[in-house]
This record gives C-alpha cells, structure tokens and sequence, in this order.
C-alpha cells in the first residue's frame, strides 16, 4: 500500500497524527510533514485509520491490487447524503407542483 499526500490542502487539524502517530508526523506549525511513499505492511491499518481521520483529505491511500488482504477497515468512499438522490433510491425528486395546497 501507498499514502500519497497532498500537503498544499493540509488545514493543520493535526487529526491524521493522533489517530497514527507511528505513520504521520506533523512539523513544528502542526502541517503534516510525512512524505509520500510505501506503508510498510503491519502499519497498514494505521495508515488506513490516519487518512479517514483528514477532515481536508489530505491523504490518498493507494492499495497494491495485487495484496488481496487489505486492513479490516473500511477505505474512505464519497458518496450524496441527498434524501432527493433519485438515482439512489429508484424516485425522482419532488417538484414545486407536488406541494399541498
């Protein structure tokens, strides 16, 4: 597995560090100073835990397709918190002729 960080979005929050100290280490300003490059296997799910932590996403994990045991954690995903989603949820979304008179 890779980490790839894009420091110029890093806000300083500092939340990548507390949640994987022994991955990501931040400078004297707070910014993660941690270059990008390989995670070594048994800090892999560290790493996982330090990314999903970023509330910018500074940290990109990019997985080895050919390890077929990732971490048991969950990678990070975006998706539409959007009740009105129709593609989501089979619906389409309400319009102004719908409303109660």
């Amino acid at each position: 597995m890779k980490i790839i960080i894009e420091r110029e979005k890093c806000q300083g929050h500092g939340r990548c560090a507390a949640l994987a100290e022994g991955v990501y280490s931040l400078d004297e300003e707070g910014y993660i100073e941690t270059q990008s490059g390989d995670v070594p296997p048994d800090r892999e799910r560290e790493a996982y835990e330090g990314a999903r932590g970023c509330p910018e996403r500074v940290i990109v994990i990019e997985k080895n397709l050919m390890n077929e045991d990732p971490p048991d954690v969950l990678p990070m995903v975006s998706a539409s918190c959007d009740p009105y989603d129709g593609a989501a949820l089979g619906q389409t979304p309400p319009t102004g002729s719908d409303e109660m008179d």
